[in-house]
């Protein structure tokens, strides 16, 4: 690989980089719009990070196509990593520091991610808590589908709808 190909390979990873970090902010965001309980705030932050997705991709589609012209055929099935050790020593502390950086970002992203889908699965808990002891009539019994999904029935004027979650 060329120096100059390995810089453009840097500068992907960079933007890479500061692409999760802005996924990272926005999941944050989400997880704030949560704990303070503005369901538009979360309705919006949750927008933006669809809406930010495509970008992520874009990122890295573009990163992987400078890979493959540096290296080659056997970058398609070659990690970052992999490809990253065949980098020049000169570049090797700067990927190295760069590939620390973008795998935390993702772990702690995921994390993220994970920690919001919980308190969010909790609040719907608690709100179906709530409202089967305001009108126990009207309680929504659970059930688990064949794939192990909790389904409950809901009754709504006499007919009943099935609900996944």
């Amino acid at each position: 690989m060329m120096p100059v190909l390995w810089s453009e390979f840097i500068d992907a990873l960079r933007a890479e980089l500061e692409g999760f970090g802005e996924l990272f902010r926005l999941i944050d965001n989400q997880r704030e719009s949560i704990l303070s309980r503005d369901a538009e705030a979360l309705l919006g932050a949750t927008g933006e990070i669809e809406a930010y997705l495509p970008a992520i991709e874009s990122l890295s589609i573009k990163r992987r196509q400078i890979q493959r012209e540096a290296v080659g055929p056997t970058a398609e099935d070659a990690t970052v990593r992999e490809v990253a050790i065949r980098a020049p020593s000169e570049f090797q502390p700067l990927l190295e520091a760069l590939l620390d950086e973008v795998h935390r970002l993702i772990v702690a992203t995921r994390k993220q991610l994970r920690g919001n889908h919980l308190l969010l699965q909790r609040a719907y808990e608690l709100n179906q808590n709530l409202c089967d002891a305001i009108m126990p009539q009207h309680r929504t019994p659970s059930t688990y589908g064949r794939k192990g999904s909790v389904r409950h029935k809901e009754s709504l004027s006499g007919a009943h709808y099935v609900v996944r979650t």
